[in-house]
């Protein structure tokens, strides 16, 4: 929140002699881009029970990341998801022991073009610049063609958001996606 809009808040000034009533919410945090264009991809993320779904973001500043909502594109059969914030490994890919206690949020079979949140049980204390992973995995049922929703590239061809990337787990490795997108998703602090 701006220094401005906290001073404005915490000065108590009122108009016409009545009070205004104010309500905290939490921060959310959308990544830089401009999305160009109408809609986005929709890409295999969770397609079997031992699956798994690492979307890497710079963390846009210090403090304590709550919840993490994304945009699920297509489902076939839902499940139960678990999520959680997880540093880079020395090879790149999420280290495997997580910041944050898990999370879960179910993802019906007709979930299609909806957003889901998973609150953290304990929020992940971030810092800003660092690069880290949120790591999605099956919690409980067997996914099938779960899809998130992707934006690729801007006009030209310039990727929407440079730091975005994301790798899968088949039950036995990881692997970088083949293409630099950017995640229909944000972060709340």
């Amino acid at each position: 929140m701006s220094s401005l809009i906290k001073s404005i808040l915490s000065s108590g000034s009122s108009q016409g002699g009545s009070q205004a009533s104010l309500t905290t919410i939490p921060e959310i945090l959308f990544p830089e881009i401009v999305i160009t264009g109408t809609g986005g991809t929709a890409t295999n993320m969770l397609n079997g029970a031992t699956e798994r779904f690492a979307w890497a973001f710079e963390a846009p500043i210090t403090g304590d990341l709550a919840a993490f909502n994304f945009r699920v594109a297509g489902i076939t059969t839902g499940c139960t998801i678990s999520a959680s914030v997880q540093a880079v490994a020395a090879d790149g890919f999420p280290s495997g022991t997580p910041l944050s206690t898990a999370g879960t949020v179910v993802v019906g079979d007709t979930d299609d073009n909806t957003w889901k949140r998973v609150a953290f049980g304990a929020a992940a204390s971030l810092t800003k610049g660092v690069v880290y992973y949120i790591v999605l995995q099956v919690d409980s049922g067997t996914p099938s063609a779960l899809q998130g929703l992707f934006y690729g590239t801007g006009a030209g061809g310039v990727p929407l958001y440079s730091l975005s990337f994301s790798a899968t787990y088949n039950g036995s490795a990881w692997t970088y996606a083949s293409t630099n997108t950017a995640m229909a998703a944000c972060l709340e602090y």
